[in-house]
């Protein structure tokens, strides 16, 4: 969880309740998008003091450390998620999302998934994110802006390309979550 009264940090609820431990990583000056990988490592991407940062607290430990990542010279940070293989990002408010493969305490940028049609995509939802990217069904919920009209798009992921179903209406969308409730 983001925190809004303290600052550019993030919190974390230990079992989801009781009282927040909160971090606040230097080197930063804002945290748009937090997200765990499937071994429960919680990631933030942040602006950083020298353009994008990310920032890692793994499982059970109570220090967050920087991750260096090749390749993401230019970007900026936004929504975060894990994509069942790679952490992928939004880069501010444009219409591609990237992939950062992970190895240690380092993060390469390994690819980009284009939405066509879409303009800024700040926070978005990938489907059947717990398996490997070759998982059958993979798609992106992003709320966008198209021709000036709010819409909420599915995309293929991670090839991007045209929506392949858009939901109309909705006149700023800024955000997407998906519930695997049954």
């Amino acid at each position: 969880m983001l925190g809004n009264s303290c600052g550019n940090c993030f919190v974390v609820f230990a079992s989801g309740s009781g009282t927040a431990t909160v971090y606040t990583p230097s080197g930063q000056n804002g945290l748009p998008g937090c997200g765990y990988d499937n071994n429960g490592n919680l990631f933030c991407d942040a602006y950083g003091t020298g353009g994008f940062a990310l920032f890692e607290l793994p499982r059970g430990s109570s220090t967050v450390s920087a991750v260096s990542v090749s390749g993401a010279s230019g970007l900026t940070a936004a929504s975060i998620q894990w994509d069942g293989t790679d952490l992928a990002f939004g880069s501010g408010a444009g219409p591609t999302l990237y992939q950062i493969a992970l190895s240690g305490s380092t993060g390469s940028v390994v690819g980009s998934t284009s939405l066509s049609g879409a303009a800024a995509v700040w926070q978005f939802w990938i489907t059947n994110n717990l398996g490997s990217k070759k998982h059958k069904g993979l798609r992106v919920i992003a709320p966008t802006i198209s021709d000036s009209a709010g819409i909420v798009g599915y995309w293929n992921y991670p090839a991007g390309g045209t929506a392949t179903q858009t939901i109309t209406g909705p006149e700023a969308p800024d955000g997407a979550a998906l519930s695997t409730k049954k």
